[in-house]
């Protein structure tokens, strides 16, 4: 879970810094077990901000990090990129314990994540928005989607 969680914040960081514009943005999925999430994604994201070069983040930064949880109905598969969430349950699955893999859907919190990526100007700090949806339902979605294709 440590693992992919920290592959899509660097995937995120990247991307979302090298592309030099004021505002850019990434979407993904990951798997969220765990609780204390906002402080777990902020010190995912410091750590790799820091291993960045010197350069770079004096540059972008210094770095505010939002993380936000909207409230409102989960969201479903019409709101989503299924190919790209397959492909991260499909990792996260790996490294479940087998008696996990067969819970019930509603006892796996997926959660999508959004991010912007404001870089600093001169009047501004640099700031990262994360905001999470519960994402309950798509994995009905997907097993109807892959059984389809079978």
């Amino acid at each position: 879970m440590r693992l992919l969680t920290l592959l899509s914040f660097t995937s995120l960081v990247y991307a979302s810094g090298h592309s030099f514009q004021n505002t850019t943005s990434q979407d993904y999925f990951v798997e969220s077990l765990v609780s204390d999430w906002e402080m777990r994604i902020q010190y995912v994201i410091l750590s790799i901000w820091l291993s960045l070069p010197e350069e770079y983040r004096e540059r972008v930064g210094p770095l505010d990090i939002t993380v936000e949880e909207p409230k409102g109905e989960p969201l479903t598969s019409k709101d989503v990129d299924l190919p790209l969430f397959y492909a991260a349950y499909e990792k996260q699955r790996a490294i479940l314990k087998p008696h996990v893999i067969f819970t019930p859907c509603n006892f796996l919190v997926f959660s999508y994540y959004r991010s912007v990526l404001i870089e600093k100007t001169a009047t501004t700090k640099a700031e990262l928005r994360v905001v999470r949806q519960s994402a309950m339902g798509i994995l009905q979605s997907i097993s109807a989607i892959v059984n389809s294709l079978s």
